[in-house]
């Protein structure tokens, strides 16, 4: 059987894919603490008019001041007293904007430490599991993949928005579907289609495969190892084995990587060429032993 690999002829990985997901809000939080900063500034500054203003108005009687006709306004003084006025109620709308921003950028430091701590469990666990094996790791790390899933939709491979597809008669005309996608490079609407697929090994594959060409690889290498989990000897385990080698070294999950290329090694020692020279590539790039 010939097993395709087009998830290893992506894009270069990244460093660290946490990194790029949360990048946005820590980006929006630095340029809110420069608006506060910038806000505090003009606050210092009408402060310092306001007393200037003050001091002015407050010193101008030092000698006698010349008559004024009776009944006459003071022109100057009002003049004064207003300008004073509205700089104080400027000095006091800039407060305001300055303590929402304040609000603002603590909102955005809690939600990157949220998100930041979230995605470092879930690859922690998917760590432990490879490394235990359980039989319980698939049903785990799904439920953990969609509890997460909102708060690490990042960069993505740009493709073409696809209109919504017919919904598939079968679980396999949707594999069929969703193969021909992937073929395509649509990566979305493979993993649409293999969403509608079900959960069986050959859906979860394919699930995997179209995650990968999203660059979502946290949810690549849950859907990988939930292949593998479901048919450990079937014929794609290798295949799915590989796969989560790839989506955590493309996390920079060096050891979990390592750990699924040696299960891939030891358990299926006879697996095709194309698997093992694929596997020996990684294996360097993780720089496993």
């Amino acid at each position: 059987m010939t097993v395709r690999f087009d998830f290893l002829r992506l894009l270069p990985l990244p460093a660290l894919a946490a990194t790029c997901l949360l990048a946005a809000p820590a980006a929006r939080a630095q340029m809110d603490s420069r608006d506060a900063i910038a806000l505090q500034n003009q606050i210092l500054e009408l402060r310092q008019e306001v007393q200037q203003l003050q001091q002015t108005q407050g010193g101008s009687g030092g000698g006698l001041p010349a008559p004024v006709p009776q009944g006459a306004p003071d022109a100057g003084g009002a003049a004064t007293g207003g300008l004073t006025a509205q700089l104080l109620d400027r000095v006091s709308r800039l407060e305001d904007q300055v303590r929402e921003l304040r609000g603002r950028v603590d909102d955005l430091t809690n939600q990157v430490q949220t998100q930041t701590a979230t995605l470092s469990k879930q690859v922690s666990d998917l760590g432990f599991q490879l490394q235990q094996g359980g039989g319980n790791a698939a049903a785990a790390g799904a439920a953990a993949g969609a509890a997460v899933a909102p708060a690490v939709a990042g960069p993505a491979v740009k493709t073409p928005a696809a209109p919504p597809a017919p919904r598939a008669a079968t679980p396999e005309q949707a594999l069929r579907d969703g193969n021909a996608a992937l073929a395509r490079h649509d990566y979305a609407a493979a993993e649409q289609s293999a969403r509608a697929a079900g959960s069986s090994v050959s859906a979860q594959f394919l699930l995997g495969q179209a995650l990968t060409g999203e660059r979502q690889y946290q949810q690549a290498a849950l859907a990988y190892y939930d292949a593998y989990q479901r048919a450990p000897r079937g014929p794609r385990a290798p295949d799915a084995l590989l796969g989560v080698g790839y989506a955590m070294t493309a996390l920079g999950d060096h050891n979990s990587a390592c750990e699924a290329l040696g299960k891939l090694r030891s358990e299926f020692p006879a697996a095709s060429a194309k698997v093992k020279g694929a596997a020996s590539a990684l294996r360097a790039r993780s720089a496993c032993h």
